[in-house]
């Protein structure tokens, strides 16, 4: 989305200082949710992610961005990426070729036997139904927290807008049962788990 920029810079270069610069470029790789990858809107994968949350992050993608990552994120050959297009145009389960891409980037920032780990915690808590091993904890001060502002304070929305928004969309669990009101003040006890969409965990500690 910068190559007007960098297109104005060569001429600006040539015209100032007689030097050829040369612009290399790549395609774009959208979020998660189809739009443009932004910390705002929480929907990117950071290659620091933790292999757990890395894994859970491309299951959760959009279907039409499967082969596009393939194409753009992985080591895979082309003549088998374009298989597994082949594959989910005649009704391939969309779901196998995600697991696939998961495990294949998260080999790739950390190692095969994470990622093996990731694929199995991720199993553990989205097909069984279970809760993952490594929930964060957060230490905060006792008292009384409006929900919006709680899963700010826990760091499980990457804002406040975005926390009431998940709120309203019934994303968002307290000890497994789901508050719909943003407003809600919530009483924090310790132990207390807060659950944001599949993906985002946090046991409460008082400090």
């Amino acid at each position: 989305d910068q190559l007007f920029n960098m297109l104005a810079g060569r001429t600006l270069l040539k015209a100032y200082k007689n030097k050829v610069k040369h612009v290399v470029t790549t395609p774009l790789i959208e979020g998660l949710d189809g739009r443009k990858m932004s910390k705002s809107y929480g929907n990117t994968i950071n290659i620091t992610d933790k292999p757990n949350d890395m894994f859970g992050k491309i299951m959760s993608m959009h279907d039409d961005l499967i082969i596009k990552y393939f194409e753009l994120c992985t080591d895979i050959p082309m003549h088998e990426i374009h298989e597994i297009a082949e594959g989910l145009k005649n009704g391939d389960n969309p779901r196998n070729a995600k697991a696939y891409l998961a495990r294949e980037i998260v080999k790739l920032y950390h190692s095969e036997k994470e990622s093996t780990s990731a694929e199995q915690a991720f199993e553990n808590v989205f097909v069984k139904k279970g809760k993952p091993d490594d929930i964060k904890t957060v230490k905060i001060k006792s008292g009384s927290y409006q929900l919006d502002e709680l899963l700010d304070e826990l760091e499980l929305a990457p804002s406040k807008t975005e926390a009431k928004r998940l709120v309203e969309q019934g994303g968002v669990k307290i000890d497994d049962k789901v508050v719909s009101d943003w407003k809600k003040k919530i009483d924090i006890k310790s132990d207390m788990i807060v659950q944001v969409g599949k993906r985002k965990f946090a046991k409460i500690k008082i400090k």
